[in-house]
């Protein structure tokens, strides 16, 4: 439960992920441990109204939601069985829990890609879970569009918007510069490891995991990569980025 709450997903005793009772709490877990302590205070303290209207929730559950139903699709077993293995990859890898558990179904490229970017969007803000955080992707949306519009209408005047909040310039360039400088520390852990002699795919997949403090690490036909394979120079190459991952970059960066 402990593993479950901080995403940090390690267990002693990996039977015990196939009961499926334990399966649908951890589910339950995954789900609450990603979404955002001050969601999570509001509805503690009755105020449900509050708590419901948050667009970034919406976005969460709409995520969940959309990523377990293509999993489900894909898969293509057909049993209740696979519904509830499809919802429980998609909870571990939003969440950034990373429990360890085994592909079913017929696994294929598209799966494998599908919890690879939700591993790299990740849960809410001001949760456990690691990863860019939805928040950060919304405002980063909302300021495609506002440019987009100002192609179009150059003297206008868009704010940046997401829900019922207000952005100002100085914590949109925020934004800006933490996805700088996360999609610089993924590229450059990758481009580090394929020089180690790792294939392309498997670098960007250890990178990410790296920085998104997410785990299993799975290869294209979603098998467990063997962390104990590794090389010294491959082990060293990751500790950065996640340290980085669990930390908030800028400090990190200004540190250096």
């Amino acid at each position: 439960s402990m593993s479950t709450l901080s995403t940090g997903g390690f267990t002693a005793d990996s039977e015990l992920l196939t009961d499926p009772s334990v399966q649908w709490i951890l589910i339950v877990g995954m789900i609450a441990a990603g979404t955002s302590f001050l969601i999570i205070w509001r509805l503690a303290t009755g105020r449900f109204t509050s708590a419901l209207r948050s667009s970034e929730l919406h976005t969460y559950l709409s995520l969940i939601t959309v990523a377990t139903l293509l999993l489900y699709l894909w898969t293509n077993t057909g049993s209740q069985s696979s519904f509830r293995q499809a919802l429980l990859f998609v909870s571990s890898s939003i969440s950034t829990t990373g429990y360890h558990f085994l592909p079913f179904g017929n696994w294929s490229v598209a799966v494998s890609f599908l919890l690879l970017l939700l591993i790299a969007i990740g849960p809410m803000s001001l949760s456990n879970g690691g990863g860019f955080q939805i928040l950060r992707l919304r405002i980063l949306f909302s300021v495609s569009i506002r440019e987009l519009v100002r192609q179009l209408h150059p003297r206008a005047i868009v704010k940046i918007r997401v829900g019922r909040e207000i952005f100002d310039d100085q914590n949109v360039r925020q934004v800006v510069v933490f996805q700088f400088l996360f999609l610089s520390m993924a590229f450059s852990t990758s481009l580090l490891l394929t020089i180690l002699d790792v294939s392309v795919y498997d670098s960007f997949v250890l990178s990410v995991n790296a920085l998104a403090t997410a785990g299993p690490i799975r290869g294209v036909d979603g098998s467990i990569i063997d962390i104990t394979t590794f090389s010294s120079g491959e082990r060293l190459a990751l500790i950065p980025a996640m340290i980085s991952g669990r930390l908030f970059l800028l400090p990190i960066f200004i540190t250096l």
